[in-house]
Protein backbone atom coordinates (compact mmCIF):
# COMPACT_ATOMS: atom_id res chain seq x y z
CA UNK A 1 0.00 0.00 0.00
CA UNK A 2 3.10 2.52 0.47
CA UNK A 3 4.53 1.92 -2.93
CA UNK A 4 1.18 2.75 -4.78
CA UNK A 5 1.02 -0.08 -7.11
CA UNK A 6 -2.31 -1.22 -6.14
CA UNK A 7 -4.59 1.97 -6.75
CA UNK A 8 -7.94 -0.29 -7.11
CA UNK A 9 -7.06 -1.61 -3.65
CA UNK A 10 -6.51 2.02 -2.24
CA UNK A 11 -10.05 2.98 -3.79
CA UNK A 12 -11.52 -0.02 -2.33
CA UNK A 13 -10.43 1.35 0.87
CA UNK A 14 -10.65 5.25 0.49
CA UNK A 15 -7.05 6.22 1.06
CA UNK A 16 -6.23 9.61 1.03
CA UNK A 17 -2.70 10.59 -1.08
CA UNK A 18 0.49 10.56 0.50
CA UNK A 19 3.30 12.33 -0.45
CA UNK A 20 6.60 10.21 -1.80
CA UNK A 21 8.42 12.18 0.77
CA UNK A 22 5.91 10.89 3.59
CA UNK A 23 6.26 7.13 1.87
CA UNK A 24 9.94 7.39 2.20
CA UNK A 25 9.89 8.64 5.62
CA UNK A 26 7.58 5.50 6.89
CA UNK A 27 9.36 3.34 5.23
CA UNK A 28 12.99 4.82 6.93
CA UNK A 29 11.22 5.17 10.27
CA UNK A 30 10.01 1.10 9.64
CA UNK A 31 13.99 0.10 8.48
CA UNK A 32 15.56 2.03 11.47
CA UNK A 33 13.36 0.46 13.90
CA UNK A 34 14.49 -2.61 12.23
CA UNK A 35 17.90 -2.07 12.71
CA UNK A 36 17.97 -0.93 16.17
CA UNK A 37 15.80 -4.15 16.64
CA UNK A 38 17.97 -6.01 15.85
CA UNK A 39 21.07 -4.34 17.36
CA UNK A 40 19.63 -4.51 20.57
CA UNK A 41 18.67 -8.20 20.49
CA UNK A 42 22.37 -8.85 19.12
CA UNK A 43 24.45 -6.77 21.58
CA UNK A 44 22.96 -5.03 23.92
CA UNK A 45 20.11 -7.13 25.73
CA UNK A 46 21.74 -10.08 26.56
CA UNK A 47 24.22 -8.39 28.37
CA UNK A 48 21.40 -6.31 29.69
CA UNK A 49 19.82 -9.40 31.43
CA UNK A 50 23.09 -11.20 32.63
CA UNK A 51 24.15 -7.68 34.23
CA UNK A 52 20.87 -7.29 35.99
CA UNK A 53 20.64 -11.33 36.92
CA UNK A 54 23.95 -11.15 38.63
CA UNK A 55 23.03 -8.03 40.53
CA UNK A 56 19.45 -9.83 41.36
CA UNK A 57 22.07 -12.93 42.48
CA UNK A 58 24.19 -10.07 45.03
CA UNK A 59 21.27 -8.27 46.41
CA UNK A 60 18.98 -11.87 47.35
CA UNK A 61 22.29 -13.60 47.93
CA UNK A 62 20.68 -17.04 46.91
CA UNK A 63 21.21 -18.93 43.23
CA UNK A 64 19.22 -18.69 40.33
CA UNK A 65 16.77 -21.52 40.44
CA UNK A 66 16.81 -23.85 37.29
CA UNK A 67 13.44 -24.58 35.44
CA UNK A 68 12.41 -27.96 36.79
CA UNK A 69 11.72 -29.41 33.16
CA UNK A 70 15.69 -29.40 32.68
CA UNK A 71 16.35 -31.18 35.73
CA UNK A 72 14.10 -33.73 34.45
CA UNK A 73 15.35 -33.74 30.94
CA UNK A 74 19.00 -33.91 32.78
CA UNK A 75 18.21 -36.82 35.29
CA UNK A 76 16.23 -39.08 32.50
CA UNK A 77 19.78 -38.36 30.31
CA UNK A 78 21.81 -40.19 32.68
Amino acid sequence: MISGWSTGLSKIMQLTYLSMDFKLLIIGLGGSYWVLAWVGERWLFQPFAQWLGSIKQSVFKRPKTRKQYKLIMEQMKF
